[in-house]
């Protein structure tokens, strides 16, 4: 325990460090046990699909040490690592769904803690303890924001930040102040907005490049440029992305510059398909289609505690 006045943030903290396995009960254990073999199935499918094609390629140029397992059997440094497994647990969207928060809660919190627990050197036993941990957390404060908050943001990433902050601190033995200044970090980078669905952005460029249509993104991204329907803005996103990813930024440049070009082209690749179909354009997905699209694609059923 800490000398800090209550929190939140502080109690969540605390709970983490203190606990310990022999703490969680059995059935807990079980449907962990459970709940990670279902995630490690879709992640190998995940893994195995076309559509995992892009991250694979993203890694690979990002390169860095060779720190801990990806599901497509590559070796990559423990962010890399936890990255893609991140993807291929999720791209086929047959995850766990815990219903109380509308979230995928083994995604950030396995993935994270399989790339952390294999970097310290742990065992099977603390990664359980550790995604219980991250699981928590994650549900709680999923929970008590939902369903106001799921109407606008993607719980998955706002919340899951905050569960996978807490499972790979638990693997990194961080003590209560440490991870409460973990969960700070990941409160600064939790973010996940529902627009994606009508304006596509930046999942929309990578539905592009997995349906093969990589070529016709750049020519149009291109074209663009020559009918002037690309924003100075853009323009200018796309060198400093440049000077990130070819520029002596270290990896997390790197991944910032990767990051900023497919933002950068993927707002644009179809804006000629958008300039002149304005008008034609199709209502937005409603929100209880969603909701219910979201519960309905899981494997899981209620909360897991």
């Amino acid at each position: 325990m800490t000398n800090q006045t209550w929190s939140p943030s502080k109690a969540c903290a605390d709970f983490v460090a203190d606990l310990q396995y022999a703490d969680i009960p059995a059935a807990v254990i079980d449907t962990m046990k459970r709940d990670t073999l279902d995630w490690i199935g879709c992640a190998v499918g995940g893994a195995a699909d076309r559509s995992s094609q892009p991250i694979k390629a993203v890694a690979d140029v990002l390169g860095g040490n060779s720190q801990a397992t990806s599901i497509d059997c590559g070796r990559r440094n423990v962010v890399l690592a936890a990255m893609s497994n991140a993807y291929f647990g999720h791209i086929l969207e047959m995850d766990d769904v815990d219903r109380d928060s509308i979230s995928h809660p083994a995604t950030p919190n396995l993935a994270a803690a399989f790339a952390a627990a294999e970097f310290a050197g742990k065992q099977g036993k603390d990664v359980l303890l550790a995604a219980v941990c991250g699981f928590e957390i994650m549900l709680r404060i999923g929970a008590a924001i939902t369903p106001a908050h799921y109407k606008i943001f993607h719980t998955t990433a706002t919340t899951g930040v905050f569960g996978a902050a807490m499972a790979a601190g638990k693997l990194l033995d961080l003590d209560a102040i440490q991870l409460n200044w973990a969960l700070g970090n990941a409160g600064t980078m939790s973010a996940g907005l529902w627009q994606f669905l009508p304006d596509g952005g930046m999942s929309k460029f990578l539905q592009g490049i997995c349906s093969g249509n990589g070529g016709n993104m750049m020519g149009n991204f291109f074209s663009n440029i020559g009918k002037g329907n690309v924003s100075g803005l853009s323009l200018i996103g796309l060198v400093v992305a440049a000077l990130l990813v070819f520029g002596r930024f270290g990896w997390m440049g790197k991944i910032a510059g990767a990051v900023l070009a497919m933002m950068m082209i993927g707002n644009n690749v179809n804006m000629n398909e958008a300039l002149a179909s304005e008008k034609k354009r199709p209502a937005a997905q409603s929100q209880d289609e969603i909701q219910q699209s979201e519960i309905a694609q899981g494997t899981g059923g209620g909360r897991r505690r």
